[in-house]
């Protein structure tokens, strides 16, 4: 039997690096985590078909072409006129509008054709948009990728999408009805060109705002809740605020071509303000009809708005942000300065179309600069499972992972304490979570008599954990994925008339140098579906942080992270509660347990610890099998998977990868595989 090997990081790295390097390519992230990236990548091809809308809208307004198609047909109105007969009908009913006559009376059928296509491809592109969001909606709904919350999301985004279409013909009907009125000028109602406009910001700010969540990984920021942070946050949010706002009163400037007007800067006609500026009764008139008014706000809604931006990337600098959102700051600036330039340029050019484009895009460029700014800046949702390996995902945990939960079990400023104790120095931490009314625990104590390996070896022994556990049903190792990662059967006991519940999960352990980590999560197993007389519950995150105190005496510190859902009845206001309140029990029955470990060990096959001596993990279990998990048909062809054969590695090939396992100078890499849920009460 080899000996007994620990504290060799270097050693660790090596065996990891030299023997799983390979093997490690084999476990592919989960299906949720793979239709993440496809989800992301659609919606933002979507946001960006929608950003093109608006601007190619913005060109249709700015040459005269939004009315020269004067009827609405979902499906007719799909095929343009195809010969000149067709044509010459299409122009002659376009001639009995107020817009012929008074804008386009020398219009010849070959002019007609002009601003008809302008029209006619805003129409069909926003037909498109609807196919390329709906149709992989449906795709996305029958494979079971949507969640609760993304559902609503998406019914939402539908609603928007489709009533900006009908609200489209609703604003152009409002152009074509002065025919009644021939005094009027023959353009759109500038209050519907503000409400189709500011529905088009809604739906792409949702689009792309769901993009970035779905693709970027969130950075934490140093110090999120002090003031410096917080106001830089509310800053972005003004910011935010403010580009929507003076885009909705471009709207009105657009609508009423209030741009042709004082075509000076920064004052207007000599004068900081107007003459005209209230000349219409009542007085709020004025800020939705009078062009003078409507172009006076515009402009320092924009002044207001760049200064804003400014302030916002200045007070970034004095804040250590990560990298991308430091970027984010810098690019508001940037636009920022582009935008106002580009709207100075729009006015004293008497609004010519591409310069008044590139203005309309800017708007566009700049809210998606704020929304990005305001995404990096987030506050840590309260989902703790949040950078770690997410529910049913089969895949070997990183570096990037195991810090993330050591951050996790390490900082208290998100959490509230709701209970405390003496004994043990106990503290139990509790969290919101946004996927589940289930809170998260976090569980810190201080065992003064026992060593981080014992309690690290108890939290590992499933046999000894019959002993102890008197939540404990039955326990089975399922698989092993490498050394460090195994797949297990947990079932547990619940006190009548409640069902029994069971688990199947991941478990992955590591000894970083400082301190022991083990973590779980659920997945799928085609060989362990759902039983008769249990129900399935979930462990979103269950994990264990082992910390030595002192080496002259035997003591440890140890944090326990629980995210579980029991599914099944249990109301989540009698379960939160309970499973808080438990934990103080199961702390003294673990204290006891630790205790008592190595007389029983002694007698209980004393040299079988398979989360130290990677051999008996290897030897005794079947090694995992991709098809078996529910991502299997997806790695099955991985042409990595059979690179490396741990069923058939040899001692001598095992020895050469990980040293001589008698060289006393040598010590243990591998760690741990955690007993799941240790204090779940599910």
């Amino acid at each position: 039997m080899w000996h007994t090997l620990r504290n060799s990081i270097s050693l660790q790295r090596k065996y990891l690096t030299k023997t799983f390097l390979r093997f490690q390519t084999t476990v592919s992230p989960a299906l949720n985590s793979r239709s993440s990236k496809i989800m992301g990548f659609w919606l933002a091809g979507c946001s960006g078909m929608a950003a093109v809308q608006v601007i190619l809208g913005g060109v249709t307004r700015l040459t005269e072409s939004g009315l020269s198609m004067v009827d609405w047909k979902l499906v007719k109105g799909m095929k343009p006129p195809l010969n000149e007969e067709e044509w010459h009908k299409e122009f002659e009913k376009y001639k009995c509008f107020p817009e012929y006559e008074q804008v386009h009376s020398d219009f010849t059928v070959a002019d007609f054709k002009r601003i008809f296509y302008m029209e006619y491809a805003h129409r069909m592109f926003g037909r498109t948009i609807g196919l390329v969001y709906w149709i992989p909606l449906a795709v996305f709904a029958s494979r079971g990728w949507l969640n609760r919350a993304a559902k609503i999301k998406h019914s939402i985004f539908s609603v928007l999408l489709l009533s900006q279409g009908l609200y489209g013909w609703y604003m152009v009907k409002s152009g074509l009805e002065v025919s009644k009125k021939r005094s009027e000028i023959a353009r759109v109602s500038q209050y519907r060109l503000a409400g189709h406009l500011s529905m088009s910001f809604l739906l792409f700010s949702g689009w792309f705002w769901t993009s970035l969540s779905l693709l970027l990984k969130q950075v934490p920021i140093p110090n999120e809740s002090s003031k410096p942070v917080n106001l830089l946050r509310n800053m972005a949010r003004a910011s935010k605020a403010l580009i929507f706002v003076t885009a909705v009163s471009g709207a009105f400037v657009a609508g009423l071509d209030a741009g042709l007007v004082y075509n000076s800067f920064p004052k207007m006609a000599d004068r900081w303000i107007p003459d005209d500026i209230l000349a219409l009764a009542p007085t709020w008139k004025n800020f939705f009809e009078n062009p003078t008014t409507v172009q006076f706000d515009h402009r320092y809604l924009g002044i207001t708005t760049f200064l804003t931006g400014c302030s916002t990337y200045f007070i970034s600098r004095r804040i250590a942000l990560p990298p991308r959102a430091r970027a984010a700051a810098l690019s508001l600036l940037v636009v920022m300065c582009g935008q106002l330039s580009l709207g100075i340029t729009t006015l004293l050019l008497y609004v010519p179309v591409a310069v008044a484009s590139m203005h309309q895009a800017g708007a566009l460029t700049s809210l998606s600069v704020a929304l990005w700014l305001s995404h990096e800046l987030r506050k840590l949702p309260n989902n703790d499972t949040m950078g770690l390996i997410q529910l049913n995902e089969v895949r070997t945990p990183t570096d990037e992972d195991f810090n993330e939960f050591i951050h996790l079990a390490d900082d208290d400023s998100a959490w509230t304490k709701v209970h405390s104790q003496r004994k043990f120095s106990l503290r139990v931490f509790t969290r919101k979570s946004d996927d589940t009314r289930f809170k998260i625990i976090k569980v810190r104590a201080v065992f003064s008599d026992v060593s981080a390996e014992l309690l690290y070896d108890v939290l590992h022994d499933p046999i000894y954990r019959e002993c102890w556990d008197d939540h404990m049903n039955e326990y089975k190792d399922v698989s092993y994925i490498n050394p460090m990662n195994d797949i297990c059967y947990y079932g547990m006991k619940a006190p009548r008339p409640l069902k029994y519940r069971d688990f199947v999960v991941q478990r992955s352990w590591i000894f970083t140098g400082k301190e022991y980590l083990i973590m779980n999560h659920s997945i799928q197993h085609k060989n362990y579906p759902p039983r008769k007389d249990y129900v399935r519950a979930i462990s979103y995150l269950t994990g264990y942080c082992v910390r030595p105190l002192d080496n002259s005496q035997p003591s440890c510190e140890f944090t326990y992270i629980g995210q579980s859902d029991p599914k099944g009845r249990i109301p989540s206001w009698l379960f939160n509660p309970v499973a808080s309140r438990i934990v103080p029990k199961t702390i003294k029955n673990l204290h006891k347990a630790c205790r008592g470990y190595d007389t029983w060990k002694k007698v209980n096959n004393p040299t079988l610890k398979p989360w130290l001596y990677p051999e008996q993990l290897m030897e005794g279990l079947p090694r995992w099998n991709p098809e078996d998990t529910e991502v299997g048909n997806q790695l099955s062809q991985h042409p990595s998977l059979q690179e490396l054969d741990m069923d058939n590695l040899s001692e001598e090939e095992f020895t050469d990868l990980i040293g001589n396992p008698n060289d006393s100078s040598n010590t243990p890499d591998d760690e741990d595989y955690s007993v799941s849920n240790g204090f779940n009460v599910n």
